[in-house]
């Protein structure tokens, strides 16, 4: 190879790495400016809360990579569960916006559907299944 193909090499492959980026950051859409998951190992936890249950139906953890993945390649990222589903993609760009400890809560069909980001120093308290026999006595 000559010198100026070699340069034209590299240029090509640097362009199509930076339109690469550009095409994955527009995708997974992550907030502005600096998260407070970012430098860290975040995983994406969800739950699935069904009325009169003591414990959630399903959890699930992945990692956010992962997560960032399929929502970028434009994969289906859909959480089902008896007659619930989650679209994840749907929600992507809210989960990634929740503040440390907080979850996004989703009701389908009486179930409700948690989905929140954590790391090892920022996990949100424990969910507590809703008691909907003591909101009734309690005039809710």
């Amino acid at each position: 190879m000559t010198r100026r193909q070699t340069i034209v090499g590299i240029t090509i492959f640097s362009v199509v790495c930076l339109a690469i980026g550009v095409i994955w950051t527009l995708r997974t859409q992550p907030p502005s400016g600096s998260p407070w998951w970012a430098g860290k190992d975040p995983k994406v936890r969800f739950e699935v809360w069904e009325p009169g249950k003591d414990m959630a139906t399903v959890g699930m953890t992945l990692p956010k990579k992962s997560v960032d993945t399929m929502v970028a390649l434009g994969m289906k990222a859909k959480i089902q569960v008896g007659d619930y589903s989650l679209d994840i993609q749907q929600h992507w760009k809210r989960i990634q916006a929740l503040p440390p400890g907080q979850r996004l809560a989703l009701q389908d069909d009486g179930a409700t559907l948690y989905a929140w980001i954590e790391t090892s120093d920022v996990k949100p308290a424990p969910v507590t299944p809703y008691d909907s026999t003591a909101a009734d006595s309690a005039g809710i």
